[in-house]
């Protein structure tokens, strides 16, 4: 039956494209494969008969059937939805022969939305788009249906993450609808760019559009869709921690629930998302009291997943209230009532949760364990991290939001090393508790035994207290020694540790290097913006332009073998190919191909990065011609070598210089993309690590001078001519050092913690919630080294209540840029000076403004002074400092910069950024 069927496809398509036999001819091999609409095999002779007519509207109909029949097949598979593209295509040309331009758009609608099935996105949109263009030149009566077509291709977009063409294609569907005065239809659209933005977490926006769709329900008199708007406007307040507006908007949802027939899931709704708001406001009562009326709401109509949401946000309370044995009980609950063989977000948000409860009761383990889970089972990534869950109003049941499932893997891969830092961070903190306790007891100890040497000394003879006091000298000391050893230990292990967190820091370092993203076979599936950059391709040009398979015509030979190397073997390879970009210029590209498997040990996908080496090629080049013409010469030189021999001992000195040069040169040519991110911390960690060597020396020491004394009291008690006033004096060296060694391992800590907290920030983009005036000054600190014997006072005018929502890795940068320039360029290394760093609060600003008393910048370099790659002082400076704070200022913060200067009264940076970037 399958050889017939294979069959049966390969005769249509000839005679389809080749017209060269007769297509009625073709059907006396096999007719069990044509249906109606409903699956019915149809018989041999009516399908003769349609055959041999020349209507080719009649032939397109039996194909559409039998297309249509294995499409809407309860459980279709890949394999009937691929052969049900065959039929509806050939369907869609005996339609077009026809000049039946309506069922031909509609057959290009039914291929589109069977490859959106297949995931073959770009597809999808071509075909719509084709429909779009039948109907605008044949049916243009047809515009509800256009605006509709639209609508499913902003849906792909959107289901995909390209929301900048989802936006636009909707803004498209809503002209038409607005254009033919149909309000649901505009209505509809509105919420749907509401949508797209609120998953892109521009919460303004989709405040904005959810208004205006609420205003359209309103006109409509649509209590259900009014419901759903209110209920989705709250849940945005509520994200953008603007309670009392949350609670407003849940209100006048409220007032419509008795208007609702059939309204538990929408009463349900409504107490959850209320209950949500009182939680964030710090409410836990009027919390718990809205989340169980939810509760017995959702069990009355048996609804898992509400249930589990009801049971996961009362467990939320309970962890507030650090009621956390009934929380476990309650997550566990909530878990059991959630858990799929397949990705599951809720699952995983309730795994989350069960992470930060066992992270709060010190299990580490089990809180690693929960967090993996969360991972692997969140589909979304770019969710709010609020605790609580919240129910949205789904208004249209239009199109369901899908996951990028590579961008999905590297996420959780970077989220469990984030998560897996944060647990060691923990365990070292936990460490410093312990020592502490430890030195604690210790003190502890030693008053007890002072006051048994002296109750003993009033009540018992001479050579008793001698006696007693020998044996508990013994244990004395004993215990001294083995504490010793264990501050000794503390000691290697934190300074161990400091290093780690340095690694730790440079690994979190972001490339620039191209990523290319295939299948098994090869097949592009995605690139990052640093291939536009270097290419000037995007994934679309390159795709459509060049291949979409990596291996083309052109490819080099040795290529191929690499890249068949890598699927083969499954192993790492790397070569080196010159191409051209989109600009046609030559560049020089070095590859490395990655397999990545699946946990069977298969290949499941491939990914390339491209690291541009045309400068370093140039400059090997460069280096090989001038290599090239000094042993030319050599040899000029060798043939007069009678006439000249010490000129030639100065040319071979001068090789084996070159020959050094040359081999420095590579090795600082590998290095020069990484080099100006790595400069800064470098600085910073060298001065952190000089501030840090003076706590650990006199820590040292202390302890040294400790052991020493230790051994000279063993000395006189072992030969026994330790008198009282020795113990004593042993007693305060004791207690002296024990302060000595815990001052200085607390100072330690706390650079450590300062330098911790600025170098992560400056190598990460992590957005984050931090104070202004206290970072301003954990900057400063972690500078401290730099002003060291110079003599330059720097003040900080901030407000302490200033709390941003930003990024404090930039801020980082920008205040280390402007005082490390100040320090290079404004000051000689004698000179008095000033650096003043003030913050002004206005209503909608914050302004920043940096100054130095110090030399101040020519006129003629001040129009210079952001451009990339511009210094005076070539022997200290790269030039990209004043750029990078440049682009992180008007890009990264969405602000303003400016600058002024006279030559002799300093400079004055003014930064100006809105609050609505900064600020939650």
């Amino acid at each position: 039956m399958r050889q017939r069927r294979v069959l049966l496809l390969f005769f249509i398509c000839i005679s389809f494209f080749a017209h060269a036999v007769s297509v009625e001819s073709l059907y006396t091999v096999d007719t069990l494969l044509i249906t109606d609409k409903q699956g019915i095999i149809q018989s041999h002779k009516e399908i003769s008969d349609i055959l041999k007519k020349a209507d080719a509207s009649k032939k397109a109909e039996l194909f559409y059937n039998t297309g249509y029949a294995l499409a809407n097949k309860p459980k279709p598979t890949q394999k009937d939805i691929m052969v049900s593209i065959s039929y509806i295509s050939i369907a869609a040309e005996y339609y077009k022969i026809a000049k039946s331009y309506k069922e031909y758009a509609t057959c290009l609608e039914n291929l589109a939305t069977l490859n959106y099935e297949l995931s073959k996105y770009e597809k999808a949109v071509s075909l719509f788009q084709e429909s779009i263009d039948v109907h605008t030149q044949f049916i243009s009566k047809e515009t509800s249906h256009i605006a509709l077509l639209h609508t499913n291709i902003a849906f792909i977009f959107f289901n995909t993450f390209r929301y900048e063409n989802a936006i636009r294609f909707f803004t498209i569907a809503q002209t038409y609808y607005t254009t033919l005065k149909d309000t649901l239809g505009t209505g509809k659209t509105l919420y749907y760019k509401g949508l797209v933005f609120y998953e892109n977490n521009q919460l303004d926006s989709a405040l904005m559009y959810y208004e205006q769709s609420l205003s359209y329900d309103i006109l409509l008199k649509n209590k259900q869709e009014m419901f759903a708007s209110y209920n989705n406007i709250a849940v945005v307040y509520t994200k953008k921690r603007s309670y009392n507006q949350a609670l407003s908007y849940l209100q006048k949802a409220s007032q419509l629930l008795d208007k609702i027939e059939n309204n538990q899931s929408k009463q349900s709704m409504y107490y959850i998302n209320i209950g949500n708001v009182y939680f964030h406001k710090k409410q836990y009562d009027k919390a718990l009291e809205n989340y169980n009326n939810a509760l017995d709401i959702k069990k009355e109509i048996k609804d898992n997943n509400g249930i589990a949401i009801c049971i996961h946000n009362i467990a939320n309370v309970l962890i507030e209230q650090k009621k956390l044995t009934e929380a476990k009980n309650k997550l566990n609950e909530s878990l059991a009532l959630t858990e799929t063989p397949y990705p599951n977000e809720l699952y995983g948000s309730i795994c989350k949760t069960t992470s930060r409860l066992y992270e709060l009761m010190n299990n580490g383990e089990k809180a690693l364990f929960y967090y993996e889970l969360y991972v692997k089972n969140t589909i979304s990534i770019l969710t709010e991290d609020t605790g609580q869950i919240s129910e949205t109003g789904n208004k249209h049941q239009e199109g369901a939001l899908a996951a990028a499932a590579l961008q999905r893997e590297i996420k959780m891969q970077q989220m469990l090393a984030s998560y897996d830092f944060k647990i060691k961070k923990d365990s070292i903190q936990a460490l410093e508790a312990k020592r502490k306790e430890g030195n604690t007891r210790l003190y502890m100890y030693i008053g007890i035994v002072l006051f048994i040497l002296l109750a003993g000394g009033i009540l018992l003879n001479r050579y008793f207290l001698k006696k007693r006091a020998n044996a508990k000298l013994e244990d004395q000391n004993r215990e001294i020694a083995q504490q010793n050893i264990i501050i000794a230990q503390q000691t290697h292990d934190l300074i161990e540790s400091n290093q780690e967190l340095e690694k730790l820091s440079i690994v979190a370092s972001k490339t620039d290097n191209a990523i290319l993203i295939m299948n098994s076979e090869g097949y592009f599936e995605w690139v990052n913006e640093a291939y536009t950059n270097i290419f000037g391709y995007t994934f679309e040009e390159l795709c459509s332009q060049i291949s979409d398979h990596m291996i083309g015509s052109s490819t080099p030979q040795y290529v191929v073998e690499k890249f068949n190397e890598c699927r083969e073997k499954k192993i790492t390879v790397q070569y080196e190919v010159e191409t051209k970009n989109k600009a046609k210029e030559p560049i020089w590209i070095q590859v490395t191909l990655t397999p990545i498997l699946n946990a069977e040990g298969e290949l499941h996908r491939l990914v390339m990065i491209d690291s541009d080496i045309t400068q370093i090629k140039k400059a090997e080049n460069e280096i090989i011609a001038q290599k090239n013409q000094i042993e030319q010469q050599k040899e000029e030189q060798l043939q007069q070598r009678d006439n000249v021999i010490a000129q030639s001992k100065e040319i071979e000195a001068k090789k084996e210089e070159l020959a050094a040069t040359l081999e420095q040169l590579q090795t600082a040519q590998n290095k020069l993309v990484e080099s100006e991110k790595m400069a800064q911390l470098g600085s910073l960690v060298a001065g952190i690590s000089h501030e840090i060597n003076t706590p650990v020396g006199v820590g040292l020491a202390a302890s040294s001078s400790l052991s020493t004394r230790t051994a000279e009291i063993i000395d006189l008690f072992q030969s026994k001519k330790m008198k009282l006033s020795d113990l004593q004096v042993f007693l305060e060296t004791v207690q002296h050092a024990s302060d000595l060694i815990l001052k200085n391992l607390h100072r330690t800590a706390e650079l450590v913690k300062s330098f911790n907290q600025v170098s992560v920030d400056n190598m990460t983009e992590q957005k984050r919630e931090f104070n202004l005036h206290e970072y301003l000054h954990d900057i400063t600190r972690s500078l401290a080294p730099k002003f060291k014997g110079r003599n330059i006072q720097i003040s900080i005018t901030c407000d302490q209540s200033i709390v941003l929502v930003s990024y404090p890795g930039a801020f980082a940068q920008i205040f280390t840029n402007f005082i490390v320039n100040s320090l290079m360029h404004a000051f000689d290394e004698t000179d008095t000076g000033s650096i003043t760093i003030e913050i002004i609060d206005t209503d909608s600003t914050y302004t920043c403004i940096y100054s130095d008393n110090g030399k101040g910048i020519p006129k003629d370099n001040q129009a210079k002074v952001f451009d990339a790659f511009f210094t005076t002082n070539t022997k200290e400076g790269t030039g990209l400092g004043m750029n990078i704070t440049y682009n992180l200022v008007t890009q990264k913060l969405g602000g303003e910069i400016q600058l002024w200067s006279n030559e002799g009264q300093g400079v004055r940076f003014t930064i100006v950024i809105p609050k609505q970037n900064i600020v939650a």
